[in-house]
């Protein structure tokens, strides 16, 4: 019979510790909104496109 090794998982943190963090993520965003930081979705498809398609500079 083969040997296995299973890994160990860290501790996952507590849900209540992610479940804060989801909503700080949604209240940042929101507020990003309501002051008007955000760029129309056709806008940044269209720069990431042109984007990569130019080619790769190394500095």
């Amino acid at each position: 019979m083969p040997a296995y090794n299973i890994p160990i998982m860290p501790t996952p943190p507590n849900p209540d510790q992610e479940t804060l963090a989801l909503l700080k993520i949604l209240a940042l965003g929101n507020r990003d909104v309501a002051a008007g930081r955000v760029k129309p979705v056709g806008d940044v498809v269209a720069r990431l496109r042109a984007k990569r398609k130019k080619p790769f500079v190394s500095n």
